[in-house]
């Protein structure tokens, strides 16, 4: 059993963070700006099946991101206020 639990709950807002960023930049990102097909249908209507399937995975893959920077960003805030409570109350004694 260990003596003492150390966690950076610093990095792990960071961490929170760079997933919130990633997690939003997958909701902004749609379609492939300037790309004109109209001259090869076939071509045209896989990269339209590509993407209908991409945006649907991508929401997915966002929803999922999203959760766990959520969780990541309901950690620290816990670690950091249990922290402060700690060095509050041993400061009062």
């Amino acid at each position: 059993m260990a003596d003492r639990l150390l966690v950076n709950y610093e990095e792990l807002g960071i961490l929170a963070t760079s997933a919130e960023t990633v997690t939003q930049n997958l909701r902004d990102i749609r379609g492939l700006p300037g790309h004109d097909l109209t001259h090869s249908p076939k071509t045209a209507h896989g990269l339209l099946e590509f993407e209908s399937a991409w945006d649907k995975r991508r929401d997915e893959l966002a929803d999922a991101l999203g959760a766990v920077s959520q969780a990541l960003r309901v950690i620290s805030d816990s670690f950091a206020t249990v922290d402060t409570e700690l060095v509050n109350a041993l400061e009062g004694e």
